[in-house]
């Protein structure tokens, strides 16, 4: 907030050129950001991928294993 206070305050030339040499920093946050929101949405998928296709898996092995080993 402070920065944004000063670049107000500064000249033309100065804040123009504070304006190009902090483009490419806050370029490479945002790109950060929305990249670790990305890989979060993955993992969040890939966990709930996961646990459908165990929860589908585990009855069928299961009654499978019923009919290899019958109960007396």
């Amino acid at each position: 907030m402070a920065t944004k206070c000063l670049i107000k305050m500064m000249s033309g030339y100065m804040k123009d050129k504070l304006a190009a040499l902090t483009a490419p920093m806050a370029n490479a946050y945002g790109n950060a950001v929305v990249f670790n929101k990305i890989e979060n949405l993955v993992a969040t998928f890939r966990h709930r991928k996961s646990t459908k296709t165990s929860s589908r898996i585990l009855p069928l092995n299961t009654k499978g294993l019923n009919k290899i080993y019958p109960t007396p």
